[in-house]
């Protein structure tokens, strides 16, 4: 832990950064000594790391995030309800404990899975693709190079790679 005290202490309003390994917040102090800023140092005080997806087909939906999106089970899982994680810590649980065969969400709502280079992104959807699923071809749209997939436990999911700017 930093503390400083004093007029030589300044902190910098918070700042919410979206980053490829969830939602951040972040609390940047800054130590000034003798006139110059010395220490930047942040401190990430909020980040999403766990949700839970309502599915209609739990088994399928693990399946696919797995084959596709790396996720590893925590839990052996059931028709009813399991737990993943991908490498950056995400919890994801999927559930179906009202056992129905359709789960609506809104129309926009979407999960997001942002990738290093526009080459990953078309390689996922090309395996998409070859695997059998209908999905567009990535393009460019809000600032990414991107594209919409509908999961099988009835959700849809945005496969993207942030332009540089």
């Amino acid at each position: 832990m930093l503390v400083a005290y004093g007029s030589d202490c300044e902190i910098a309003p918070p700042i919410v950064v979206f980053t490829p390994y969830g939602i951040e917040m972040k609390l940047i102090l800054l130590l000034k000594l003798h006139g110059y800023c010395t220490i930047s140092f942040n401190y990430n005080l909020m980040k999403l790391n766990h949700l839970n997806l309502a599915v209609s087909d739990v088994v399928q939906t693990q399946q696919f995030l797995q084959t596709y999106f790396g996720f590893q089970p925590l839990t052996k899982g059931s028709p009813v309800l399991t737990v993943l994680q991908d490498e950056n810590g995400l919890v994801l649980t999927l559930s179906n404990f009202s056992k129905v065969t359709e789960v609506i969400y809104p129309q926009e709502f979407h999960i997001g899975f942002i990738q290093s280079s526009q080459e990953d992104v078309n390689t996922i959807n090309q395996r998409l693709k070859d695997d059998g699923f209908m999905v567009e071809p990535p393009r460019s749209l809000h600032n990414s190079w991107t594209f919409y997939c509908q999961v099988p436990g009835g959700f849809l999911i945005e496969v993207l790679c942030l332009n540089q700017m």
